[in-house]
């Protein structure tokens, strides 16, 4: 942080940073718009200059708290102590708003500030007829967390889906990012258990369901929230199974035991629901289920199926591939100009990494019509996705060693 006020103290006394020099600019979720910590600083310098012009402009701290939290983070410095400082300023400006327990929720989501409030709930008694897009990430995890999102009779329900459809309609998720799901829900059986981490594989698939209304018959669980009680309640509930009770007792302190306890919770669901169930393959993620549990979960192309048994997923991947996914849409070009999700073009290339195996399989099979076919899907695919040549090469060259 220093390093970077250094920076920005320069930049003051060369005449660099002004309000009349540097025009303020809305700040959008760096995972949709990233900027560099120098632009984070301008931005939070001006917008701090309208704050101080109007210390009442909610539209003004927003964007002065979120520049100065982004810069921190860009930074590395999770600790966020000039964002905190903000909002020690907002409290003093424009207390008992929107804007500032907004502002707050965010920073005790990920800061201890020493502060028990639930400032969710705050926030939510002055939530305002249509909520900036940033914002709406933030208010939809709190209301998941809190599980209005599985419970039909919550008085947040109503909340969860008008943000939910503003989001839908903002196009903040791309086409094909909706379709990527969509394809691991296709290949799902009904009713089926779909257990993933993080908003890429997760605010996608709750837009599917209750923003469009398909693939309602899935249950969508996010794995990192099943600690928190008011999900797990929500949940069970919906699920129609009984409370989780633990075969020991586990110190979540400790690692070993933190993902014994998840491992052992998400078999349970499992198993109570008799459910079929299914995992977003992002391995790394902690709780890292994919990988505790990889002995009982089975490649079915764009999904791990949980079996305590072994069969033929080979013949369950090509099945998928030939009648159940929607490829055809990855030959196509962008036909508009879409908001891209940062990431989500490598969510795309993901074709390339789980289904070109089926390639070489064909061809070993001497079914070479069907591997042309889907070698030039996956060609295709990749083509057509916005990212740099290298990126493009780097994938091409999997498909290519799928191809010998």
């Amino acid at each position: 942080m220093k390093k970077y006020s250094f920076i920005l103290a320069l930049l003051l006394l060369a005449g660099s940073v002004s309000a009349q020099t540097i025009e303020p600019q809305y700040i959008r979720s760096f995972t949709i718009e990233r900027h560099d910590v120098a632009w984070y600083e301008n931005q939070a310098y001006v917008w701090k200059q309208r704050t101080i012009a109007n210390p009442k402009d909610e539209d003004a701290w927003m964007n002065y708290f979120k520049a100065t939290r982004y810069s921190e983070m860009e930074s590395g410095n999770d600790n966020l102590p000039r964002a905190q400082a903000v909002a020690e300023e907002m409290k003093a400006a424009i207390p008992g708003t929107y804007t500032y327990y907004m502002c707050m929720n965010i920073l005790t989501r990920f800061v201890n500030t020493g502060d028990s409030i639930d400032y969710g709930k705050l926030t939510f008694e002055k939530l305002p007829a249509k909520v900036g897009e940033d914002e709406i990430f933030d208010l939809l995890g709190y209301l998941w967390m809190n599980g209005a999102a599985d419970d039909s009779t919550s008085v947040n329900h109503s909340k969860w889906l008008q943000l939910l459809n503003q989001q839908y309609k903002s196009h903040a998720y791309p086409e094909r990012v909706l379709r990527y799901i969509h394809n691991q829900f296709l290949g799902m059986e009904r009713d089926g258990l779909y257990f993933a981490h993080g908003d890429m594989a997760l605010l996608p698939a709750k837009l599917l369901q209750d923003a469009m209304g398909v693939q309602k018959d899935k249950q969508v669980i996010v794995i990192s929230f099943l600690v928190l009680d008011e999900y797990r309640d929500a949940l069970f509930a919906k699920l129609g199974i009984a409370p989780f009770e633990p075969s020991r007792k586990y110190d979540l302190r400790v690692q070993e035991d933190y993902r014994a306890y998840f491992a052992e919770m998400v078999e349970y669901i499992i198993h109570a629901t008799g459910r079929e169930a299914y995992f977003f393959p992002n391995v790394g993620s902690e709780p890292d289920i994919p990988s505790i549990l990889a002995h009982k979960l089975y490649n079915e192309g764009l999904l791990l199926h949980y079996s305590e048994r072994k069969y033929d997923n080979l013949s369950v991947t090509k099945r998928n591939v030939e009648k159940r996914y929607h490829l055809e849409y990855l030959t196509e070009p962008n036909f508009g100009a879409q908001e891209w999700w940062s990431g989500n073009e490598r969510m795309q290339m993901n074709y390339v990494v789980l289904l070109s195996h089926l390639v070489k399989e064909y061809m070993n099979e001497g079914n070479k019509e069907r591997a042309q076919w889907l070698s030039y899907i996956l060609r295709m695919s990749v083509c057509n996705t916005p990212v740099d040549e290298d990126a493009k090469k780097t994938y091409l060259e999997i498909l290519e060693k799928a191809e010998k």
